[in-house]
């Protein structure tokens, strides 16, 4: 078995009994669709969300340089596997995917966490007036980055 697989199951077993209803599939999710953007003191940070099945969600997080070169790339997934929601990070510091379970999945909101991992152990999104809030932090709240991003067409 492949070790991203591993940790997928591992994270799974250990919350199956708290399950949110709505972290079971990725109906609620449909917001987070889309491009965003949010401009930052050194360039552009930008994520894509498609729906490739209704168990599969991709996405691609990138960092741009003001002058619009990528700095950093990430690629993001979010999967329906064994009635559980998760989000996968595919950052260049690690050779495996991060998983991270839904702790919270509605229509204007979703929480993936995942104690195991430095940092982040928890990915915020919030919906709100048009816009995307993104927070990873630390479960203990001391680590914190945000991030307001705008749809773009």
């Amino acid at each position: 078995m492949r070790p991203h697989i591993c940790a997928l199951l591992l994270i799974c077993s250990a919350g199956q009994a708290q399950t949110s209803p709505s972290c079971t599939s990725l109906d609620n999710l449909q917001w987070l669709l889309g491009n965003w953007q949010t401009e930052t003191a050194s360039g552009f940070l930008t994520e894509s969300w498609q729906a490739v099945s209704t168990q599969t969600f991709e996405g691609l997080g990138t960092t741009l340089t003001e002058t619009g070169t990528v700095r950093e790339q990430e690629s993001l997934r979010l999967v329906t596997q064994q009635d559980r929601v998760f989000y996968l990070a595919k950052v260049s510091a690690h050779p495996m995917p991060i998983p991270f379970r839904a702790e919270r999945c509605d229509t204007q909101e979703a929480v993936f966490e995942n104690p195991a991992h430095d940092f982040p152990q928890r990915i915020h999104y919030r919906s709100e007036d048009g816009a995307l809030h993104v927070r990873i932090e630390t479960l203990d709240g001391h680590n914190t980055l945000k991030w307001t991003f705008k749809r773009q067409p």
